[in-house]
């Protein structure tokens, strides 16, 4: 937590808007605790996980909570569940690998009697969200990068209904609950190799070729020519609307 200030940030709300504050070392608590769970008539490997899914489900309150917790749970003395909570305002998947090399160098060096040996970080995330800010310059500037791309939504999304009318074996509910389900689909090595043609052909990436097969696909099924899905990604959201009938390479923010 000395090393990454994200894992020791909080955003209380000043005016309203919520900001980011570094706390200093010694004003951090990331719930650390170690769980006696070696007496096998009080910890079944049941109980053990509802223990481990109770920490796993903390809430955080991000104005004065450091979103970052851990927990260690003892079973036998060569078999230890060390639990890490990280709220997503502080990390996303591209954080795991930085977090896990530097946790296991931290933990070698331990086991050795020594401290871990880092290279110190050339910057931390609030220097990435200055530059960032600065790139992209105040969205209210319509001159802007921000700007021009806030602007570019609004007129393409000016005119969209919104939900799309799917035929589903099910109404749809009143408040969208997210329990969506999985389809694992095969796909061979030959469909790529047509999927990656046809992106050589029109000059465009095989996402392209896809997003723009989905949008075919959710027109004909909603019977509308006017699509819009999102796509999350690493650093960036992409949202891409086209009508159905130009299946034009969308601009990206």
């Amino acid at each position: 937590m000395e090393r990454h200030e994200s894992l020791r940030t909080v955003f209380p709300a000043v005016d309203g808007v919520p900001e980011q504050r570094v706390l200093d070392l010694t004003e951090a608590n990331l719930g650390w605790e170690v769980v006696d769970a070696t007496d096998p008539t009080r910890w079944t490997e049941q109980q053990l996980d509802d223990a481990i899914g109770k920490v796993v489900r903390h809430a955080f309150d991000l104005a004065a909570e450091t979103p970052f917790r851990a927990r260690l749970f003892t079973v036998t003395p060569t078999d230890h569940r060390l639990v890490l909570v990280m709220h997503h305002i502080a990390g996303d998947g591209s954080s795991l690998a930085p977090l896990v090399g530097d946790l296991l160098t931290a933990y070698r060096a331990r086991s050795a009697g020594d401290a871990p040996g880092w290279q110190p970080l050339p910057v931390q995330y609030a220097d990435y969200t200055l530059w960032q800010n600065e790139l992209l310059g105040d969205e209210a500037d319509t001159y802007s990068v921000l700007g021009r791309q806030i602007q570019y939504w609004e007129h393409e999304l000016a005119d969209y209904e919104g939900l799309l009318e799917l035929p589903t074996d099910r109404p749809y509910p009143a408040v969208a609950d997210h329990q969506g389900g999985q389809v694992v689909v095969e796909w061979p090595a030959e469909l790529q190799e047509l999927v990656r043609r046809v992106a050589r052909e029109h000059d465009a990436t095989t996402f392209m070729v896809m997003s723009a097969a989905l949008s075919v696909l959710l027109s004909r099924l909603s019977g509308t020519e006017d699509v819009a899905f999102g796509v999350p990604t690493a650093g960036l959201v992409s949202t891409s609307h086209r009508s159905a009938r130009t299946p034009s390479p969308p601009a990206w923010t």
